[in-house]
């Protein structure tokens, strides 16, 4: 059953809260990699942190981590914001109409995964909210995009691409020539070191900042949070 009324006010003070969140949580200026060598991806460490939170019965804790992955433009963050928001039964209109809202700024990136799956969401959602709330979303949706949007994350991963310190300079955004590197595994330094060229370094975070999230692991990762996210709308 659609609801005829609700407070417009108290609607924009839930995301706008949301947003808070996340624009006050600056990018973490430093970056890890794995013993192959391999850049260790933010926006994954955070989904990783947001998955250990959950788990461990920290809501809160997860959608910070959630949100910021997003703003790196994760697809996959996005998704499970909306499930996030879904599976709060205290507040349902208002989770409703903020969960339609990034699933229709997800909808606009169109970024590669099946987007018939999305799109059934969305209309699932659209049956509980009334025209007026609708119309609201979709004013959401529009706040969103100037901070999560594919255009505003390319900006932020240039930000933090610029914003990133390695040992042996001050120099923000700076990258020596070699580097002796600490491999992180399981969130803990390992006990191996690797030789990393300055060009090598600048390459993986050159792909990462220019072609994410352009890669079939992204896309299938999305899919997965979005069939989560099709059997929580349902219910």
């Amino acid at each position: 059953m659609k609801t005829t009324t609700f407070s417009m006010i108290k609607k924009t003070t839930t995301l706008l809260l949301l947003l808070f969140v996340a624009i006050t949580t600056l990018a973490e200026s430093s970056v890890s990699f794995d013993r192959t060598g391999q850049l260790r991806l933010p926006d994954a460490e955070l989904l990783n942190k947001a998955r250990h939170a959950h788990q461990d019965n920290r809501p809160d804790e997860a959608l910070g981590y959630l949100l910021q992955a997003a703003r790196f433009g994760s697809n996959q963050a996005k998704a499970s914001v909306a499930q996030h928001l879904l599976e709060d039964q205290t507040k349902e209109h208002d989770q409703w109409l903020d969960a339609l809202a990034w699933l229709l700024l997800l909808q606009q990136e169109n970024t590669g995964y099946d987007p018939a799956t999305c799109h059934r969401i969305i209309d699932s959602l659209k049956q509980k909210l009334s025209s007026e709330e609708l119309a609201a979303a979709e004013q959401k949706t529009t706040l969103l995009h100037h901070t999560y949007g594919a255009a505003a994350a390319l900006q932020y991963r240039q930000d933090w691409r610029q914003n990133l310190r390695f040992t042996g300079s001050r120099i923000a955004g700076y990258i020596p020539n070699n580097l002796t590197v600490i491999p992180v595994e399981d969130g803990r330094p390992g006990t191996l070191t690797i030789n990393l060229t300055g060009q090598q370094i600048r390459q993986q975070l050159d792909a990462f900042v220019n072609t994410y999230p352009n890669h079939n692991q992204v896309k299938k990762q999305t899919m997965m949070a979005l069939m989560k996210l099709s059997q929580t709308s349902k219910k």
